[in-house]
């Protein structure tokens, strides 16, 4: 490894072509906007705050994916709801949609704060090949832990305490992505 660029105020970054590093800088009005570093200067990509940036407007004209890695976040709120996952509130039960076709169903409890259900997207992600969606229910006062859904069949089981699925979605698993210009953003 090697010092690449100092100062480097970015948040979020990507990897371009060689040495290419893309990362967003907030401007003095409080704009994001992209910029690219190509190993020896950094050149500004398309302007402040832009929603959707064409990878021929980029410096490098992408012969190569970018590579970038999404947060759990970033799965949670733009790659669940993409692949149809929806948590759906009917009366007093909250309600598992994966390609509007419900698999569970959940009645709501009493919890420190009030009414609540005990179901999460957080840390719930789909095995690869996504017929396999592990459902996170951290909360629940008769069940705390994981349940892994078939969702060909409907079917599932719950998994021993404590199991845990990584998956880091990135640009080459997940080719569904934008470039912005705040960087990457999931599709």
């Amino acid at each position: 490894m090697r010092l690449v660029l100092i100062p480097f105020p970015a948040f979020n970054y990507s990897f371009g072509l060689n040495e290419g590093v893309y990362f967003s800088v907030p401007t003095k009005d409080g704009d994001l906007r992209l910029k690219y570093f190509d190993g020896h200067g950094v050149k500004d990509v398309d302007k402040p705050n832009a929603w959707s940036i064409a990878p021929d407007h980029l410096p490098t004209k992408f012969a190569q994916t970018p590579f970038f890695s999404f947060s759990l976040i970033d799965y949670q709120e733009d790659v669940l709801p993409a692949k149809g996952v929806e948590l759906a509130m009917e009366g007093q039960f909250e309600k598992l949609e994966i390609g509007n076709k419900p698999f569970l169903t959940l009645k709501g409890g009493r919890g420190i704060k009030g009414r609540s259900f005990c179901s999460d997207t957080i840390r719930s992600v789909f095995l690869p090949g996504d017929r396999y969606f592990l459902f996170n229910v951290p909360y629940c006062e008769n069940f705390n832990g994981q349940l892994l859904i078939d969702t060909r069949t409907g079917q599932y089981r719950t998994l021993p305490q404590g199991t845990r699925v990584y998956l880091t979605e990135n640009t080459i698993t997940n080719p569904h992505y934008g470039i912005t210009g705040s960087g990457m953003l999931a599709q």
